[in-house]
């Protein structure tokens, strides 16, 4: 038996895992750091980071699920809303 799809509704995805692993200072200042800053400020640095070998990464990024200790942030409409306005904004 063979599956297949109309090609008009095949749609080409790519999910990045990104790991950051906050080594810089004491595990007690990396953990106050990592607790202290907010999705937005994540979003913004993971972002920063990858423009260096990726400069047109916002362009391309449909949606960023940010995991700290295991912990997700759950606010999706932020994670929408956030993404759409760096559509919006000139690179």
């Amino acid at each position: 038996m063979r599956c297949t799809r109309p090609s008009e509704s095949h749609v080409e995805r790519t999910v990045c895992t990104f790991y950051w692993a906050l080594s810089d200072g004491t595990p007690s200042a990396n953990r106050a750091l990592l607790l202290q800053k907010d999705w937005s400020y994540w979003k913004e640095a993971i972002l920063h980071d990858l423009e260096r070998v990726h400069p047109a990464i916002r362009r391309c990024v449909e949606r960023i699920d940010l995991m700290r200790l295991g912990t997700p942030w759950r606010d999706r409409s932020r994670v929408r809303s956030s993404l759409k306005s760096a559509e919006n904004s000139p690179s």
